[in-house]
């Protein structure tokens, strides 16, 4: 009789385990919804994407195709592709006038064109135009180009002239990354020949220059006004180098995939996500800003990227490789 409680919790012990063997495996963070082939881009490289949620799409510049492409933004279903663009960099929306906006590398232009990719205007803003942010606010378009053979310049387009209204010069060949600090009226640009940041006063357009050991051909930026750190992607090799937004001071220096191009900050969640050729880097941001390397998850491929927070899902370039067509990859991010 005495055995008997002991056999009752040794079969019970046995269930539980059981039921703990049995449980379901977590979902893996990415879980992957949809890949839509896109055809017409040939081998090469996407650069940038921006979302009109309002209106369920999402579009990318085709650096090397020759293009722009629309896509649903919940499906991923191919919408369309096309436009009078050749080398497109950064694009940005505004939703007020329905308006895309295109930095043209191919003759130095921003390329205004409507959500169907007619062109609306030109605007000549320096060769080798490539990066830019925009102010919805204060309803302009800041956006890079070559000033001649020794600089740059960040030219500031209104959004509703489509004139060009300030130039800010900046002393580098190849400007990168380009993110706005709107309440600190502030510019940060990646100044990758120069291996350094750029910091430009929006009022009084002075420029302040940030190095630190670890940034090396550095390009994506992101900001965080509520830590005030400032996230840079650097190259060769591959790290996340983090900032003090008001000093310039290096704060930490992580590990992170090779040839970063896209950096994408989850305000809410705290996760930065930074692409690149070697995979998907992913860091837990603290309150105080200090960065935590999660993971490297080598399986999504495609420099290019943006998380979305209005539906919780990573939109992934991948790019045309041989018999490997040209896709959006969308994802489900489970935390």
């Amino acid at each position: 009789m005495r055995m008997i409680p002991s056999l009752l919790l040794a079969a019970a012990t046995a269930c539980i385990s059981g039921a703990a063997i049995a449980a379901p495996a977590e979902k893996p963070v990415y879980e992957q919804l949809a890949v839509t082939p896109v055809p017409d881009m040939p081998e090469g490289d996407w650069d940038q994407l921006v979302t009109d949620v309002a209106h369920n799409r999402i579009y990318v510049s085709g650096e090397d195709g020759a293009l722009m492409a629309a896509f649903n933004l919940e499906t991923g279903a191919l919408i369309a592709s096309g436009g009078d663009v050749v080398s497109p960099h950064k694009v940005a929306f505004d939703p007020k006038t329905g308006h895309l906006l295109v930095a043209e590398g191919k003759d130095g232009t921003v390329k205004v064109l409507t959500t169907d990719f007619k062109t609306v205007a030109s605007i000549p803003v320096g060769a080798k135009s490539d990066t830019g942010a925009i102010d919805l606010v204060g309803r302009v378009f800041y956006v890079s180009g070559r000033d001649g053979d020794t600089g740059s310049q960040i030219s500031a387009i209104s959004l509703d002239t489509l004139k060009v209204v300030r130039r800010f010069p900046v002393p580098a060949m190849t400007l990168k990354g380009l993110v706005l600090d709107r309440t600190g009226g502030r510019l940060f640009v990646s100044m990758r020949d120069k291996n350094a940041v750029g910091v430009i006063d929006i009022r009084t357009g002075t420029l302040r220059t940030w190095t630190s050991p670890n940034l090396n051909k550095n390009v994506p930026l992101a900001y965080d006004k509520r830590s005030q750190r400032l996230f840079a992607g650097s190259r060769e090799p591959g790290r996340l180098v983090v900032l003090d937004a008001r000093s310039g001071k290096e704060l930490q220096s992580l590990p992170g995939t090779e040839t970063a191009d896209s950096m994408s900050f989850d305000e809410k969640g705290r996760i930065l996500y930074v692409s690149g050729d070697t995979g998907m880097s992913r860091y837990r941001i603290a309150a105080n800003g200090n960065a935590t390397l999660l993971e490297t998850d080598a399986s999504l491929v495609g420099k290019s990227s943006l998380y979305v927070g209005e539906n919780h899902r990573l939109y992934v370039m991948r790019p045309r490789k041989g018999e490997t067509v040209a896709a959006l990859q969308v994802y489900a991010i489970h935390d």
